[in-house]
């Protein structure tokens, strides 16, 4: 059921991917095609993670999902700052950036150091694992 649902976004967000590729100008705001891009990335991840089978798999989900978790908000953000003409300062943005860019870099410690996640644990709930994590002091 869940696997469905996030196979169905995926299929979705790669279908208006395309479309955004189709009718795509240079002079289209950059942070739209970041957008463009990095949903269906995003969606890929929960595609792994509703069929991951064991913890490893799981993880590598997860990594994938946060790609979108990090930097979607930065990327919507400054597309709607743009589009409403406020101008945002470089290092402002650059700032911004960073912090996207070190959260992200903890995420990849996921499984290996106890920063983002202390620890993760799957079960097997009837036909589906089940995931207990607990949560690291820059989640």
């Amino acid at each position: 059921m869940l696997y469905t649902y996030y196979f169905t976004c995926l299929l979705a967000s790669i279908i208006l991917s395309l479309l955004y590729v189709y009718k795509w100008h240079k002079h289209f705001e950059v942070n739209i095609t970041l957008i463009f891009v990095l949903v269906p990335i995003a969606n890929l991840g929960y595609v792994i993670e509703s069929t991951s089978k064991d913890v490893d798999q799981f993880i590598a989900g997860t990594m994938v999902t946060y790609i979108g978790g990090c930097f979607l908000p930065l990327f919507i953000n400054l597309c709607v700052l743009r589009l409403c003409k406020i101008h945002v300062k470089r290092w402002m943005r650059l700032i911004v950036t960073t912090i996207s860019v070190v959260t992200y870099l903890f995420v990849l410690t996921i499984g290996r150091l106890p920063y983002f996640y202390k620890s993760i644990e799957g079960k097997m709930v009837g036909h589906e694992m089940v995931y207990q994590k607990e949560y690291g002091i820059w989640h």
